[in-house]
C-alpha cells in the first residue's frame, strides 16, 4: 500500500541509493525497481522525474494487487506526455476514471493520480486548478487524501 509514510520511505530509499551511487560502492540489486526501469541517473534526478518514478511504483502496486489492475491507459498516457503532464490532463478531464473507480473499490484511493496530486511534496509540479480537480473527485468518492 502506497500511503504517505511508504512515500516518505520511498524517498528515504531514493537518497540511500543517491549516497551509495555518489560513492560508487553499490550493485544493480540495491537500485529500486523503478529506477532500473527508467535507467535513469538519479543524482541528477528533476522533481518531475521524482514523480514519474513514484507513478511507476504506484504502477508495479496496481500489479500486486488482488485482483491486480494494469493501468494501461495511464501508462500509454506516461509514455506519451510524461508523468507529471499526463497528470495534469488526467485531473482536469470532466469524467471519472474508470482506474480511479476501480482503486478505490479496491480499497486503494492511494494509489491514484488524484491522490498524489494532493500530495504537498508534488505541490510545484501542479497548479491550484489541478489540486482542486484532484480534491474535487476524491471529494465525490468520499475519500479525505491526507
Amino acid at each position: 500500500m502506497i500511503t504517505r509514510a511508504t512515500m516518505q520511505w520511498s524517498r528515504r530509499r531514493l537518497v540511500g541509493y543517491l549516497a551509495l551511487r555518489r560513492n560508487r560502492t553499490y550493485a544493480s540489486a540495491d537500485l529500486p525497481i523503478v529506477q532500473r526501469a527508467l535507467g535513469r541517473d538519479t543524482h541528477r534526478m528533476s522533481l518531475e522525474d521524482e514523480f514519474a518514478a513514484a507513478c511507476e511504483e504506484a504502477i508495479e502496486a496496481c500489479r500486486r494487487l488482488s485482483p491486480p489492475y494494469h493501468p494501461t491507459a495511464w501508462r500509454a498516457m506516461i509514455k506519451e506526455y510524461g508523468a507529471a503532464e499526463a497528470a495534469r490532463r488526467l485531473v482536469v478531464s470532466g469524467d471519472i476514471q474508470s482506474g480511479f473507480e476501480r482503486l478505490v473499490r479496491a480499497g486503494r484511493p492511494d494509489l491514484t493520480i488524484e491522490w498524489a496530486v494532493t500530495d504537498p511534496h508534488w505541490q510545484p509540479l501542479f497548479g491550484p486548478q489541478h489540486r482542486e480537480a484532484a480534491r474535487w473527485r476524491l471529494d465525490q468518492a468520499h475519500i479525505s487524501p491526507r
